[in-house]
C-alpha cells in the first residue's frame, strides 16, 4: 500500500512539473515513475551480482537489505531525474542574435 502512494506521489510531481512548462503531462509522469523502478532494478541486479561473486549467500535478511537500500536508491534517481529536468526547463532563453542593444554583441556571434 505504502508502493502504491509512493508511485502516485511520483507520478503526480511529474505530472505537475511538466504541466508548469507545457509539457507533455502523462508521458513525464510516466517518466518519473519509470526512472524510480528501473533505478531499483539496475541497483538490485548489481547488488545481486556483486554478492555471488564474493559467494556471499542472502540469507540472514540480505534480501530485505537490498530492497530497502533498492527503494532509496530508486528515489534518489527519481529525485535527480526532477532537477535535472527541472534545470532544463527553467534555463533562461538565449539573447537574439539580431538584437543590437547588447552590450559587446559583436562578441555574441
Amino acid at each position: 500500500m505504502l508502493g502504491l502512494i509512493l508511485i502516485y506521489w511520483i507520478g503526480k510531481t511529474f505530472y505537475k512539473l511538466a504541466g508548469q512548462h507545457d509539457r507533455s503531462e502523462w508521458g513525464y509522469a510516466i517518466l518519473g515513475i519509470a526512472a524510480y523502478y528501473g533505478g531499483q532494478i539496475v541497483f538490485a541486479v548489481l547488488a545481486v551480482l556483486s554478492l555471488s561473486l564474493d559467494e556471499s549467500d542472502l540469507e540472514g535478511g540480505g534480501e530485505l537489505a537490498i530492497s530497502l537500500i533498492a527503494i532509496v536508491v530508486g528515489a534518489l534517481i527519481c529525485w535527480g531525474l526532477y532537477k535535472y529536468l527541472e534545470k532544463q526547463w527553467t534555463k533562461p532563453a538565449l539573447p537574439d542574435p539580431a538584437f543590437d542593444d547588447v552590450l559587446d554583441s559583436d562578441f555574441l556571434d
